[in-house]
C-alpha cells in the first residue's frame, strides 16, 4: 500500500500525467507475488506474467511433445459442481463431519483452481500444446458441466472465463489436434448455453445484472470467440452493456456499493470482466464503446484510486475495506497489467 500511495505522490508532484490506464497496471503490479511456485528466475515469471513466452525453447517442448505425463494429476476435475455461498453461514453435513459453507466450498473448489492455475506455468514450461492437451482431457471427461446450485453456477462462470481467455491466449490452432480443439469447443460450447439458460431464466434479479452477469459475460464473449458462434457473442455485447450502463456519474457500480466492506474488492473485480469483454468486442469488430460513453473510463478511474486508498469507499459504506486479493489469483491476461494495455 505504501508504494501504491508513493506512485500516486509522485504523479501528483512532478505534474506528470499518468494515465489511468498505466496507473492501474501500476498500482495493481506492486501488490503482485511470486504468480508460479517454480523454479524460474524472476525474469522468466515476469515473462509469463506479462503474456511472453520463450520461444528459444527445444521444438519439442513448445510443442509440448514431451513431458505432459508429469501433469496427470491435473487432468481430473468433477462433472458437477454443487457449491453453496460463502457468505450463507449455513453449517453442512460431510461425511459425518459439519463444515461451514464457506470450509465446504473452499474444500470443493480449491482444487479446481489449482488446476487452471497450473495451465499458464505447464504452456510456459512444456508448451502450450501441452497445456491444452490437459483442458481436451478436462473436455471429454464432461468436467463441470453440472452446477446443481445457483452457487456453483456463478463460481463457473468465473472459472470457464478464465479458462477460456487463457485458451485464447494460447491461441486454439495447429499444431494443436484438431480432433483435441472440437472437443475443447464442444465441450465450452455446452457450458455457454447453459450458463446463457441460467441467466435468463433463474438468476435472480440482482445476480442478473451484477458482477456474476459480468464474468458470464466474458465467458460467452470468448467461447463466442473459439467457436464463431455470433449468438454467444451477442449476449456477451448485451452483457456489457448492462454493465457500463450501471456506472454512476462518480465512476461506481450501485450493486457492487452495497456490499459494505467488500464494496471496494467488488469494484475491481467487477472490472476485470468488463474491461476483458470490451477487448475481446472490439477485436471481433464490434463497437462497444458507444453503449454510455465514457462509462468504462469513470469505473477504471474509481477503481485505480480505490487501489491506492480505500478511504472513498470506507466512507460511502461506513465500513473499513477488506484487503485485495493478490493479482496471482487471475489467470495473467485477466490481471490489471495486462489489462490496462486495453
Amino acid at each position: 500500500m505504501r508504494i501504491s500511495l508513493l506512485i500516486l505522490m509522485i504523479v501528483a508532484s512532478v505534474g506528470y500525467t499518468m494515465s489511468d490506464a498505466d496507473l492501474l497496471a501500476n498500482l495493481a503490479g506492486s501488490r503482485m507475488e511470486n504468480s508460479f511456485a517454480l523454479n524460474t528466475s524472476a525474469q522468466q515469471r515476469s515473462n509469463v506474467a506479462s503474456g511472453q513466452r520463450d520461444q528459444q525453447r527445444p521444438a519439442s517442448t513448445r510443442l509440448g511433445e514431451e513431458g505432459c505425463g508429469s501433469y496427470e494429476l491435473q487432468r481430473t476435475l468433477p462433472v458437477e459442481l454443487a457449491t453453496q455461498s460463502k457468505y450463507s453461514g449455513r453449517a453442512v453435513r460431510v461425511t459425518g463431519a459439519t463444515m461451514t459453507a464457506a470450509s465446504w466450498r473452499a474444500q470443493s473448489i480449491d482444487p479446481i483452481w489449482r488446476a487452471i492455475r497450473t495451465l499458464e506455468p505447464v504452456a510456459y514450461r512444456e508448451g502450450d500444446a501441452c497445456a491444452l492437451k490437459i483442458v481436451a482431457g478436462w473436455a471429454r471427461s464432461r468436467a463441470l458441466t453440472v452446477a446443481s446450485t445457483a452457487d456453483a453456477q456463478v463460481t463457473r462462470g468465473r472459472m470457464i472465463a478464465e479458462t477460456a481467455t487463457l485458451i485464447a491466449d494460447l491461441g486454439l490452432a495447429p499444431p494443436i489436434p484438431s480432433d483435441d480443439q472440437a472437443e475443447i469447443v464442444d465441450w465450452l460450447a455446452g457450458i455457454g448455453n447453459d450458463t446463457i439458460d441460467y441467466f435468463e431464466t433463474s438468476a435472480g434479479p440482482k445476480t442478473r445484472q451484477n458482477n456474476h452477469r459480468f464474468w458470464a459475460g466474458l465467458a460467452l464473449a470468448q467461447i463466442g470467440r473459439l467457436s464463431k458462434n455470433a449468438a454467444f457473442v451477442d449476449w456477451a455485447e448485451q452483457t456489457y452493456r448492462l454493465g457500463v450502463c450501471q456506472i454512476d456519474a462518480n465512476g461506481m457500480l450501485p450493486l457492487e456499493l452495497d456490499r459494505g466492506a467488500y464494496a471496494r474488492n467488488y469494484h475491481a473485480y467487477a472490472l476485470r470482466p468488463l474491461l476483458a469483454t470490451q477487448h475481446v468486442l472490439k477485436t471481433l469488430g464490434r463497437h462497444p464503446d458507444r453503449y454510455c460513453p465514457g462509462a468504462i473510463d469513470r469505473l477504471r478511474r474509481t477503481t485505480t484510486m480505490a487501489i491506492a486508498d480505500a478511504g472513498p469507499f470506507a466512507r460511502l459504506t461506513g465500513l473499513p475495506q477488506v484487503a485485495l486479493p493478490d493479482e496471482d489469483t487471475y489467470v495473467s491476461a485477466l490481471r490489471f497489467n495486462r489489462l490496462s494495455a486495453f
